[in-house]
């Protein structure tokens, strides 16, 4: 009986350690889309700018 409860502790530890890096993959894939939504906008914004008031008139 201590045999089965080893393997399913080391089952377990494996099992938490693939839903830590899935969480972690998860929130890096977020930020990099967050990071990317800013950079566009900031772009759109320069753009605009440029428009409504050139450098050279």
């Amino acid at each position: 009986m201590i045999k089965i409860n080893l393997v399913k502790q080391k089952e377990m530890k494996l099992v938490k350690f693939f839903l830590a890096m899935l969480a972690g993959f998860g929130l890096i894939k977020v930020y990099n889309f967050v990071a990317q939504m800013e950079l566009e906008e900031e772009e759109s914004d320069i753009y605009d700018d440029e428009h409504e008031y050139p450098l050279f008139v």
